[in-house]
């Protein structure tokens, strides 16, 4: 009888090493399967936009046709302002802004080889300035980009790195029309408040 309990206990401690072991290698896996996920996630711009002919009588227009860019679309419209997506065969796409409605639709365009991707999830293509006579730091006004799908919210920081506003990302574009005077950085926010990129 007491061989069999002891039989009995050490199978028992078998068992539990053995589903100790399948908890510790499981752990780790999800863990590594979430951050593959998370990552491309930021990898991507998944907003496919409407296509879109520039108006081949407007100077502008004319040079990006002649720069080779074969498909523009419009990803979105926000608060007065048009975000395009405009790809070159074979090549990453770039993206641009335009104020909505004018007679040039793409105002400007920003291109980079590491946009979108963990490090570099978001393609900000804000307006920076200072106030004329003014010692303050030159400072975010006008806040617009691209985010990768993985980007869920901007926040705006001081030079203190302290969150003074923050806009949230929709169909991979962010505006804020009116930044704080304090704001000199913008930051990638994922759905679980993490600071990306």
């Amino acid at each position: 009888m007491l061989r069999q309990s002891r039989r009995l206990a050490l199978a028992l401690m078998v068992l539990a090493l053995v589903l100790a072991a399948v908890v510790f290698i499981a752990v780790p896996g999800t863990a590594s399967s979430n951050n593959d996920a998370a990552g491309v996630a930021l990898s991507r711009v998944s907003v496919r936009g409407i296509a879109q002919s520039l108006p081949v009588e407007d100077p502008w227009s004319k040079q990006l046709i002649a720069a080779g860019f074969t498909d523009v679309r419009q990803i979105a419209s926000a608060s007065g302002t048009d975000f395009y997506r405009l790809t070159k065969e074979g090549r990453k796409s770039c993206y641009g802004v335009g104020s909505a409605g004018a007679a040039s639709p793409i105002g400007f365009i920003g291109c980079s080889q590491s946009f979108p991707s963990p490090e570099n999830p978001i393609m900000d293509l804000s307006i920076v300035g200072a106030e004329k006579g003014s010692d303050a730091y030159p400072h975010l006004i006008f806040v617009q980009g691209i985010a990768a799908d993985g980007v869920a919210t901007i926040e705006l920081r001081n030079a203190s790195n302290a969150a003074v506003a923050r806009a949230p990302v929709r169909q991979n574009v962010y505006v804020l029309k009116e930044a704080p005077r304090a704001a000199i950085r913008v930051v990638a926010v994922d759905s679980s408040g993490r600071e990306v990129g």
